[in-house]
């Protein structure tokens, strides 16, 4: 993991849908319905939600902390290290 995701403060609807195991549209019923806390980046429709929010509302709602307290889980990748 590198050292940027290790200290994000601030997720994506799809970061936030990765780690709560969820469809990114259900995220996004949840921040438009007030139940998840978060802001709109100015001049686009993007949400974004900071790590503080995403852990009360987890906690809120019996979520499992095992993706936010190791962080943004990274897609897997195709590469091979060989070569």
């Amino acid at each position: 993991m590198s050292s940027e995701q290790t200290e994000t403060k601030v997720f994506t609807t799809g970061q936030v849908a990765m780690i709560c195991k969820v469809a990114p549209r259900t995220v996004s019923k949840w921040f438009d319905s007030g139940r998840l806390k978060g802001y709109r980046i100015p001049g686009s429709q993007d949400r974004r939600v900071p790590k503080e929010y995403l852990i009360q509302f987890m906690q809120a709602h019996g979520m499992p902390l095992d993706n936010i307290v190791a962080d943004t889980p990274t897609p897997p990748t195709t590469e091979d290290e060989n070569g």
